[in-house]
């Protein structure tokens, strides 16, 4: 599956994938500032006051941005990426992720569009592992392409 944009804290030089020192410090930052009580609400707060940018070069963040960054599993490392952060503090924070989900009553919707289709959640690349899921291009613009 072909991704949009390059993880937060990595960057691309001379065709290799490496870690970016500086963006590396602010996603290594949300990792422990999560575990430690800070919602993602108020990380997405603290990154947009002090001019973060995000994948889109915008100084905006939001709680799902940094609800995918804190589950972004290319920051364990693979044969693409360096090693960002440790297993054991990212395992972690999935467990503080669902544990919040638990507590504020999120729990997994049976009849949402995630869920309806035939091998949701089920079929995994390969190469990296990651769950294949619905791809949609261009999103809510009239050249909108679902893959």
């Amino acid at each position: 599956m072909m991704q949009r944009h390059m993880p937060i804290g990595y960057k691309m030089v001379v065709g290799k994938i490496q870690i970016d020192e500086t963006k590396e410090k602010v996603v290594k930052k949300l990792f422990k500032d999560y575990l430690s009580g800070v919602s993602t609400y108020g990380l997405a707060k603290e990154l947009t006051a002090m001019g973060f940018l995000n994948a889109n070069n915008k100084p905006s963040w939001n709680h799902g941005s940094i609800g995918k960054i804190l589950e972004n599993t290319k920051y364990l490392g693979n044969d693409l990426y360096p090693q960002m952060i440790e297993k054991k503090q990212f395992e972690q924070v999935q467990n503080r992720r669902k544990e919040r989900c638990q507590t504020l009553g999120r729990t997994e919707q049976p009849n949402s569009m995630v869920n309806q289709y035939t091998f949701s959640g089920k079929l995994r690349c390969g190469e990296c592992g990651e769950i294949y899921r619905k791809y949609v291009e261009h999103s809510g613009k009239s050249s909108e392409h679902t893959n």
